[in-house]
């Protein structure tokens, strides 16, 4: 695509997945166009999931399955890489990127997929000492692997996917692990009361020692932490704070330019932001769910790919629309994989259908219905039908017929009839 006598130059703000879904369906539409990547961190590409398995050694930055596409990818696609560089402030007057070593970047189309910043507890007391560590990408963890060289005792603060997997993990590597967790249950934005406590006893059996209903309020100690004191007045000793409460959509750079912002950027089906010509995408959006029928950010890779391609679509003059998402959590602790998504508790105008007549094994499934439409899914142990239920989600199928069967062991794909099923496959 040509401007006058020169190409079209497209600026990807961040370099995860939604940038890089961005960047593959630009150069598919546009094979002259300029793209620049800018990222803050120096790196290719990387899992942010698997970088609890990076701390205790079980992946290599080097291997393969450490990063999202192979070496050779910014230069098969003609990419600019301007890494260890923040974007600082998108001028829409004149069509530029300011960089925060003062460097102008100019664009003709723009997409932010800036994700997630960690969560700072804002009443937090005596949390500049040494030894107070977060874990949201490479830099962080990079930090922390140096100072678990000196460490034995950690407490992880906040018991969400990134704080369960990486309290589990420290503990099996040999660390005197403790997590705290504010809320009645582990996981408790994806999981319920009965899952939550099978998780909670893996843990355990790790040797994790697991607090909930209880926070964090000081770090003990002068330069460096020597532990903490909890809401509950307790003390634990520990060398090692990990604060892994939770991310915030990295919005800055947005506000910063005059972007709308409510809890995360404001977009449009499209995923084009308030200002012309500048999209964005990933975690750093909201996005319309469909099954809490409200805007919010939805952080989970897979609707950052697909948002990505769409803002790369529609960035290259190719129509495309988003028609919303909904929660999606899967990981595995100890010996329980599981996934869920939308509802995980049971709101009073819904009915639910449960089998957990193998919870002794670590089986448990749960579907939430509301008016014969899935609101809700709890798949652990036994996720193979997930994709089936997460495909009649998004497809609002009415499952009153077969509802009583759902969670049962022996419904699967046969168990529907022909019509709806080659119609689910398709979305699975």
């Amino acid at each position: 695509m040509m401007i006058g006598d020169r190409n079209m130059r497209y600026i990807v703000i961040g370099n995860s997945v939604a940038g890089l879904s961005a960047c593959e369906t630009i150069r598919n539409n546009d094979k002259s166009a300029d793209i620049t990547v800018i990222a803050d961190e120096p790196f290719f590409a990387y899992s942010r999931p698997l970088l609890s398995d990076y701390i205790t050694g079980h992946v290599k930055i080097e291997d393969d399955r450490f990063h999202y596409r192979r070496d050779s990818f910014y230069d098969d696609l003609r990419i600019e890489k301007k890494f260890g560089k923040r974007a600082r402030q998108i001028v829409a007057k004149s069509k530029k990127v300011l960089l925060d070593n003062s460097e102008a970047v100019e664009y003709d189309k723009c997409l932010i997929a800036t994700g997630g910043v960690p969560f700072v507890p804002p009443n937090l007391k005596n949390s500049s000492v040494e030894g107070v560590h977060f874990f949201t990408n490479l830099t962080y963890a990079l930090e922390l692997e140096k100072a678990l060289k000196k460490a034995k005792k950690i407490v992880v603060v906040g018991a969400g996917l990134i704080g369960a997997k990486l309290a589990e993990k420290l503990s099996l590597y040999g660390f005197d692990v403790s997590i705290v967790e504010l809320t009645n249950k582990i996981l408790g934005l994806a999981l319920d009361g009965p899952s939550s406590s099978l998780v909670a006893a893996q843990m355990s059996k790790a040797g994790v020692n697991v607090i909930t209903e209880d926070s964090v309020n000081e770090i003990l100690g002068t330069t460096k932490c020597e532990g903490v004191v909890l809401a509950s007045g307790k003390k634990i000793e520990c060398d090692l704070t990990i604060m892994a409460i939770g991310v915030k959509p990295n919005t800055s750079v947005a506000k910063e330019s005059g972007i709308a912002v409510n809890r995360g950027i404001a977009v449009s089906e499209t995923m084009q932001t308030s200002v012309k010509d500048i999209y964005a995408a990933g975690d750093v959006v909201e996005l319309h769910d469909t099954v809490f029928q409200m805007n919010h950010p939805i952080p989970v890779i897979p609707w950052a790919a697909v948002c990505g391609r769409i803002a790369g679509e529609n960035m290259s003059g190719i129509y495309k629309s988003f028609n919303g998402g909904f929660p999606v959590n899967s990981i595995s602790i100890g010996d329980i994989s599981f996934v869920s998504m939308g509802y995980v508790e049971t709101p009073d105008d819904c009915r639910q259908y449960i089998n957990d007549k193998r919870i002794d094994e670590g089986i448990y499934r749960k579907v939430i219905v509301k008016d014969g439409i899935i609101k809700g899914a709890i798949f652990m142990g036994d996720i193979e039908r997930a994709g089936m239920i997460s495909a009649m989600i998004k497809d609002n199928t009415d499952v009153s017929a077969f509802a009583e069967r759902i969670v049962e062991n022996d419904f699967w794909w046969h168990s529907l009839d022909r019509t709806l099923r080659e119609k689910l496959t398709r979305r699975a």
